[in-house]
């Protein structure tokens, strides 16, 4: 659709996240409901972004003071079942990451994906090359270039995901892992420190 996509650490601290929205010119963001808290207090210093969109249906969306929220099942619902790609050749295939600006002040590190690439990643995530097992029985996501192919190519082989939401913890993570018998994850070392 033309658009760019970065992910945001909600790790981070609220001074940063309102200069990496700010700095990426954000015009939409993307959150769980369990980020609400977080956004409401984001509102205020990120005046150009046009709209908060809730990912949840409307029966659960946050009573959060969030101006401009919107409900992601109701924007779907909106539109038909066609999409016409436009050309993507064009492109740079570069992955999206938020990477470190000096001094020490976090940068939206924004691209375009193609959609030829997203497909030749989602294809590429469960060889054995690429995550250097031949089977994934149970899989948390957490490296923002693993999460894009991920949710897609785990379905394809079967596997079952598992998403941790917002309890990163070690003993919350432990716990996950044990229940949900994950056999496999990908993470940063920030999330491994716990």
């Amino acid at each position: 659709m033309g658009a760019i996509i970065h992910t945001i650490n909600p790790r981070l601290f609220q001074d940063q996240l309102t200069y990496i929205v700010n700095h990426a010119a954000d015009r939409y963001v993307f959150f769980d409901l369990t980020f609400a808290s977080l956004v409401e207090k984001l509102v205020p210093t990120c005046k150009g972004v046009d709209g908060w969109i809730a990912m949840t249906d409307r029966a659960h969306m946050p009573t959060a003071a969030i101006p401009n929220l919107l409900c992601y099942e109701d924007l779907l619902g909106a539109e038909g079942d066609d999409y016409d790609w436009p050309n993507s050749t064009r492109t740079p295939h570069r992955g999206f990451a938020t990477r470190r600006a000096r001094p020490a002040i976090p940068k939206a590190s924004c691209s375009r994906i193609a959609r030829r690439s997203c497909t030749r990643w989602r294809y590429a995530c469960p060889t054995p090359r690429v995550t250097r097992k031949k089977r994934r029985l149970a899989d948390r996501p957490d490296v923002p270039r693993q999460c894009m192919g991920i949710p897609y190519s785990a379905p394809m082989v079967g596997a079952k995901l598992v998403f941790p939401g917002c309890g990163l913890d070690g003993k919350s993570l432990y716990e996950m892992f044990e229940n949900e018998g994950v056999d496999s994850s990908a993470g940063v070392p920030t999330v491994w420190l716990g």
